[in-house]
């Protein structure tokens, strides 16, 4: 199955989005990355906060995830006790790379 994008871009929310890639809920105002897409011949509609759109650039897997495990599989890898453990040192100006 293949995964096609059809448009993607920063937004600003008019009403609450829970991020994909951590399940974290944000609330309208919240500047999140917009992706719109057909997956698996269905469209398609996600948003990725800062930190997880930071992670989805450094690790190209398209497939390899489930909503919600991205920020959790890479809190692990770089050592972090939980997400918002990563979040406070994203948040803090950390960036993150993979070897």
């Amino acid at each position: 199955m293949s995964n096609t994008t059809l448009s993607e871009k920063t937004v600003v929310t008019r009403k609450p989005h829970d991020c994909w890639g951590c399940g974290e809920s944000f609330p309208p105002g919240s500047k999140l990355r917009y992706i719109f897409s057909i997956w698996q011949d269905e469209p398609c509609s996600i948003y990725y906060c800062d930190l997880c759109d930071h992670l989805t650039d450094i690790d190209d897997c398209d497939e390899g995830y489930f909503e919600g495990d991205l920020a959790w599989t890479f809190a692990e890898y770089f050592g972090f006790d939980s997400v918002e453990e990563m979040r406070s040192a994203f948040d803090s100006g950390r960036r993150f790379e993979c070897p």
